[in-house]
């Protein structure tokens, strides 16, 4: 009993650190989906036989479904940063999905490409899927990261949302 109670304390406090707004899901949680996309969708593309069988009759749903949080993802997670704050909505909306797209299609065309190269092995494929997209996802967000430490601090209150 004891044990359920303080297991019930942690998660309470646990839910009370995260984030709840409108702009923290999409600042935080639609990014954090899209990046899980992301990766399972580079399985998609290096090892797609498998892919196929572990979904099927769905893996055509599946895949787009991953491509589809994947896009959404990378241009929240761009939309939100905080150099394209001043930047008209339109203009944040564009380049985020130019962002988008480049990221996620140059990402397939390098996982297409590097896969030809590769062994015929299940394992090799796969841990190079996983690991490929996890750095270019870390490389995206340091690369943002830095952009945004050259921007000067702007409050809170004046960041545009999706409302505006």
């Amino acid at each position: 009993m004891a044990v359920m109670h303080r297991l019930r304390e942690i998660s309470g406090d646990i839910l009370k650190k995260l984030p709840s707004s409108r702009e923290d899901a999409i600042a935080v949680y639609v990014p954090t989906f899209g990046a899980i996309s992301y990766s399972v969708f580079a399985l998609n593309i290096m090892e797609h036989a498998r892919f196929k069988r572990l979904f099927a009759p769905n893996e055509l749903l599946v895949a787009n479904t991953l491509w589809l949080n994947a896009h959404l993802g990378i241009g929240f997670f761009i939309y939100s940063r905080r150099h394209l704050a001043d930047s008209p909505v339109y203009k944040r909306i564009i380049y985020s999905a130019f962002g988008t797209i480049a990221f996620n299609f140059g990402s397939v065309l390098l996982w297409a490409s590097l896969k030809s190269l590769l062994p015929n092995s299940t394992g090799l494929r796969v841990l190079f899927g996983l690991l490929s997209s996890w750095g270019l996802l870390y490389v995206g967000k340091d690369y943002l990261d830095h952009v945004d430490t050259h921007v000067p601090s702007i409050p809170v209150d004046s960041i545009t949302t999706l409302e505006e």
